[in-house]
């Protein structure tokens, strides 16, 4: 919507609405009165994991699957080895 100027259909909005409510659902109220470092992590963990599926979208209109799938396997090693060189729990 936002970076790739695409609109999404009636059934994204249904979904994104039914996922919502099943969280809540799950949740219950405890979620609005215990709102603390896990809560923000998790949401930003989900909007990482949200962009990298946007960038794989577009990356595979582009590229092959093997292709695709080795630039990702790069990055997730350089970014390990840099994670280990940093002595990151």
């Amino acid at each position: 919507m936002i970076f790739f100027h695409e609109r999404p259909g009636r059934l994204f909005w249904i979904g994104l609405l039914l996922a919502i409510a099943g969280a809540a659902v799950i949740l219950g109220v405890d979620a609005l009165n215990d709102v603390g470092l896990g809560t923000f992590f998790g949401i930003l963990s989900g909007m990482f994991y949200g962009g990298y599926f946007l960038v794989l979208q577009r990356s595979r209109q582009s590229l092959d699957t093997l292709t695709s799938f080795w630039l990702r396997r790069s990055a997730q090693q350089f970014s390990w080895r840099l994670w280990l060189n940093l002595h990151q729990p």
